[in-house]
């Protein structure tokens, strides 16, 4: 391929450039090039800020991008006059450098601005990304090289396709392509843009940009309006194939071309090239149609000296003659003489048309319960007709058939098409639609995610001990037989304590501990941080009332954090002692946490108490998320934000079971995420009861798709769901979703973290404070969900346990419970008063999830907060459902500035979590065989028209003399007494209710 200097085209106006070489930039002598033609457009007064031109030791030339986080957001133009031309395929080469992060992007953009495609190179993912036909960035898997290593970059771009792919080429010679991304329109590309990406400290090296077009012209798609055509030049025939040049034919100048078409040709281009010259040649085109209006002047230009192109656009639909008239002085050497109509659909077009009129995706995202999977396919078509079909699923990885062929004619609307689940193991299948129209060849996949409960452990078959036990009722676990029962989670009252003033300084309030002092004065202790979170901005707090009812707090500074004393309690408890980890880090004083390579045929198995799934950090200091963590291990380099499995063994001793992370926080790319990726929403670890498995929660991140995809003001294109991993061995680690929402949910639930413990006195229970957003509403509240052991996990029916309040209220948008991440403490405490209990929130917020890069990352001062800065900030802001509730962009305004985090304490019935109760009919309720010393009290509540029979039945079901009580209607007890003393010998409990609320049985 020869070269060529950098230009830029216009369809609707003629061009012409030289030889194949359309941009060319080594950034040698930049500061020289800037009246030259090949100078950037736009940048004439210097380089944007954190472009810099570096020299390289041997005084060459190189453009340097960073991200300067004073300067934000800078890109840089290279361009020329006229658009690149659509009769060659052409590539953009250039030599590339990664920083230490790297991070920068290339569009090739239209006049008016708009990508016809882009290229970015990823920090977190270290790949390679490129825009697909929704403007999403697709991960191409090319990785890239080592920092500090140039290699060759190459974008071929496909005409005929209209679709370009990238290629990277590494010192040692290996070569990587991607697959073909769409254009996203068919303007022509008049610059080529690079620029920055965040966060600071990225950056990318380029050097020796070029933009070539192929040798050979492309007319796929296109009809050739010179096939079959007669050509004369001042009355003499030109041998040609399709207006190619049989042999270069030089001509004395003015030389007329006269073309008399096979036919009547719909046609909208004219190409002419001649070989390299140094003169002037004017060129007109003039045409003829079959309706005899006569000849018409249809283009007219010229070629300056050394160009050897041009191109004009019209449009003509009867075209049967034309004249190409070239005037100049001396002579030239034409080589090519085409008309061309417009291109027309491609395969990727006719696909993208598929895509377009058919699409769809499951209801859930995750299947786990359910006996089928729901796929909901659209029919969009314009004619309201039907579409045919046909539909494949495969194991996603190893390709093979799981579900048979199916042959299905969508009717105009939805369409649901069901896959039976039963006879598929635990994994991701894909399912990919295809068009059986004939009309192309356009499909697309989605994908099935089938993640049954882990196995739960068995409730007990033969005898409960419950001595100083609780028996909760989240569904009928302790339960040999009942009817009439609805077992629902519980909600509790939210309470404001001290509410945002909207000042920067104390802007985020984050609740710490509750309790009662010897005074019998209520505390609710708190810090405060600026709207930056600073840490040296920190401050404490302590609330002080008599009564919680008054609603008067009064407000006491404190030096430094208080320590946890008063009077008050746990939620949690601490875990049996075969069950409590032993894994946090090990060192000597002030030294750090010194690594080996596992070897298990010296190291031996595993000790799960010791053994941690371990973050890495973030990738480098002073960038975004970096919490002061090494990634130089000593014997590895941890990847970034990535979680491995290490065995704290001792002091000094810590064993890195595998080198390769068990998972990744980083985004996902692509039609499928990768199944180690994941999100920084966490959860923690924990043991199962008897020590003997090791579960891990963390967030998947999830790509849907159209119907049911994220909004597109939301700061993700992913769904957030929390995942569970299991392992007995701390080598291989299973998964399996935690509690994944269901089409009985709305579509945008995702999951923002979870708390989990072992709730206090519940003989093993585990109880989860899932903090679930809804990214239409950009809500987060609180949902209980339990396990009886730790693995298997439920969200039973009924309401939030912590739900948000109304527009405007303290906590319409974000409450939470705790970040406990799997603490081995019971970290949350309580103040229990009269019939009710009482915890401080960790986060109670009124300002909604996308404000918050408003509100602290991206314009801290508030008072330059305006509506063009939204507008150019969040493009998609007019789409949220409540923009128009809260005032359209100056009622979101005045929000922003008047929101912040509050603190709020949360009030319930004591051990109100869960509830089954009976409403109208008459339930019966009969519990395992128990054994237990002591008394039996109840925490339940009976409606004035309902009652309630307590017994105790031997285990042949029949009743034990003098223990039955009947409770009268209105009863409401948390620790009333049934009986004073219990048998000796095992026994039921059976309860007769009617509008009545049982909490739990207490012993």
């Amino acid at each position: 391929m020869k070269k060529f200097l950098l230009a830029t085209l216009i369809f609707c106006t003629g061009f012409c450039l030289a030889d194949q070489l359309w941009l060319h930039h080594t950034f040698d002598e930049w500061k020289n090039t800037e009246k030259k033609d090949v100078s950037p457009i736009g940048v004439c007064g210097g380089l944007p800020g954190g472009f810099l031109v570096e020299k390289d030791t041997d005084g060459n030339g190189y453009l340097s991008v960073n991200r300067d986080p004073e300067v934000g957001s800078r890109s840089l133009r290279l361009g020329r006059r006229y658009n690149i031309m659509d009769f060659f395929d052409f590539t953009m080469t250039a030599r590339c450098r990664m920083h230490k992060s790297p991070g920068a992007y290339i569009w090739f953009t239209s006049p008016d601005g708009k990508p016809r495609g882009g290229i970015s190179f990823n920090y977190r993912t270290r790949h390679i990304l490129g825009y697909d036909a929704d403007m999403n960035w697709q991960d191409t898997k090319i990785a890239l090289p080592a920092a500090e290593e140039w290699f060759d970059f190459k974008v071929e771009f496909h005409e005929a396709e209209k679709t370009y792919n990238c290629i990277i080429t590494t010192a040692d010679g290996k070569v990587q392509t991607s697959q073909r991304f769409p254009y996203l329109h068919h303007k022509g590309i008049r610059h080529l843009e690079i620029g920055n990406v965040p966060p600071a400290g990225t950056g990318m090296d380029f050097d020796d940009i070029r933009i070539a077009y192929a040798d050979k012209m492309n007319l796929e798609n296109r009809l050739v309006g010179c096939e079959g055509a007669i050509i004369t030049c001042n009355g003499e025939a030109i041998e040609h194939s399709g207006g190619v040049l049989a042999t270069p034919l030089e001509v004395t100048l003015p030389a007329t071309f006269d073309i008399q078409f096979a036919g009547k040709k719909a046609l909208n281009s004219v190409y002419v090239q001649i070989a390299k010259h140094f003169q002037f040649v004017k060129i007109e085109v003039i045409g003829s149609d079959a309706a005899g209006s006569g000849e018409n002047r249809l283009a007219a230009g010229h070629i300056a000296k050394e160009h050897v192109r041009y191109q004009n656009n019209f449009v003509i639909n009867d075209f049967i003659r034309a004249k190409v008239i070239l005037t100049g002085s001396g002579s030239v050497v034409l080589e090519k003489l085409c008309f061309a109509g417009a291109p027309q659909a491609s395969v990727s077009e006719k696909g993208a048309a598929f895509r377009k009129n058919i699409y769809g995706e499951f209801r859930s995202a995750v299947w786990q319960l359910q006996n089928e999977a729901h796929l909901h396919l659209f029919n969009d078509r314009a004619d309201k007709q039907s579409h045919p079909v046909s539909v494949t699923v495969v194991e996603r990885f190893s390709q093979k058939e799981a579900l048979s062929k199916q042959e299905l004619t969508l009717k105009p609307g939805k369409n649901v098409v069901d896959f039976p689940l039963g006879g598929l193991s635990n994994g991701d299948y894909v399912v990919t639609i295809s068009d059986a129209s004939g009309e192309s060849q356009g499909k697309f996949q989605r994908l099935i995610r089938l993640y049954r409960k882990f196995d739960e452990a068995p409730a007990p078959e033969s005898l409960g001990v419950v001595t100083g036990q609780k028996l909760f009722f989240p569904d009928g676990h302790w339960l040999e037989k009942f009817d009439n029962l609805t077992f629902s989670t519980c909600q509790a009252q939210q309470i404001p304590v001290v509410l945002t003033t909207g000042s920067d300084e104390d802007f985020a309030k984050y609740g710490h501990d509750i309790s009662m002092g010897s005074d019998g004065k209520i505390r609710v202790d708190y810090f405060t941080l600026n709207r930056n979170w600073d840490a040296d901005s920190q401050k404490w707090y302590r609330a002080t009332t008599d009564d919680i009812a008054s609603g008067k707090w009064e407000i006491q500074a404190l030096e430094k954090m208080p320590q946890r004393d008063g009077i008050s309690s746990y939620i949690g408890e601490a875990a049996p002692e075969v069950a409590r980890g032993d894994w946090e880090a090990k060192v000597s004083p002030g030294g750090r946490e010194v690594y080996k390579i596992y070897d298990p045929t010296v190291d031996g198995p595993v000790n799960l108490r010791q053994m941690r799934v371990r973050y890495s950090g973030a990738v480098a200091n002073n960038t975004l998320m970096w919490k002061g963590n090494s990634l130089d291990w000593g014997v590895i380099k941890a990847v970034p934000r990535a979680w491995y499995k290490v065995w704290r063994r001792g002091l000094n001793d810590t064993l890195i079971l595998d080198t390769k992370p068990l998972l990744t926080d980083k985004p996902s790319y692509g039609d499928f995420e990768e199944p180690d990726t994941t999100h920084d929403n966490f959860c923690g670890q924990w043991l199962s009861n008897d020590g003997e498995t090791l579960y891990f929660c963390h967030a998947r991140w999830l790509l849907p798709n159209a119907p049911y995809h994220t909004p597109r003001y939301d700061n993700m294109n992913g769904l957030r769901i929390l995942y569970i991993w299991r392992s007995t061995d701390g080598i291989h680690f299973e998964p399996s979703a935690f509690v994944p929402p269901d089409e009985s949910d709305s579509h945008d639930y995702q999951h923002y973290g979870a708390t989990v413990l072992r709730l206090a006195k519940s003989n093993g229970m585990f109880i989860g404070f899932v903090q679930r957003y809804r990214s239409d509403s950009q809500q987060i509240d609180s949902v209980l969900t339990y396990s009886w052991d730790g693995g298997a996990w439920h969200r039973p029916q009924g309401p939030a346990f912590l739900k948000n309040g109304e527009p405007d209220e303290f906590n319409c948008a974000n409450v939470n419970i705790s970040s406990g991440m799997g603490k081995q403490h019971p970290h949350i405490r309580v103040i229990n008063i009269g019939k009710e209990s009482y915890f401080v929130l960790e986060g109670c917020s009124n300002y909604y999830h996308l404000q918050a890069a408003q509100l602290v990352a991206f314009i801290p001062d508030l008072s330059k907060l305006s509506v063009p800065f939204l507008k150019k900030a969040q493009p998609y802001l007019e789409e949220w459902p409540i923009f128009k509730q809260l005032g359209g962009y100056d009622g979101f305004i005045a929000h922003c500035r008047k929101a912040g985090k509050n603190i709020a304490i949360a009030k319930y019935r004591r051990d109100g979590y869960f509830v089954a109760k009976t409403e109208g009919k008459a339930a019966t309720m009969i519990t395992r065989p128990l054994k237990a010393s002591g008394s039996l009290v109840a925490n339940i509540k009976i409606a004035a028209n309902g009652k309630c029979k307590i017994e105790l039945l031997d285990t042949n079901n029949k009743p034990i003399p003098g223990y039955i009580i009947v409770l009268a209607a209105g009863y409401d007890e948390i620790d009333g007494c049934i009986f004073d003393a219990l048998p000796d010998t095992p026994f039921k409990v059976r309860l007769t209710m009617t509008n009545t609320e049982l909490y739990t049985l207490n012993f």
